[in-house]
């Protein structure tokens, strides 16, 4: 029983750290996504710093 317990506690873990794994990815790849986006758009005021 207490074996039963662990084995769901170590999954409900996993699912936690897998979710808040995908949430930073997700949130790096948008803030990359901008970044490019922003460098593209903008080269002349690149060129002056």
């Amino acid at each position: 029983m207490l074996k039963l317990a662990y084995k769901l506690n170590y999954q409900e873990r996993r699912n936690c750290f897998n979710s808040k794994l995908i949430q930073l990815v997700k949130q790096v790849w948008l803030f990359s996504l901008y970044y490019g986006k922003f460098i593209s758009t903008r080269p002349e005021q690149r060129n002056k710093i």
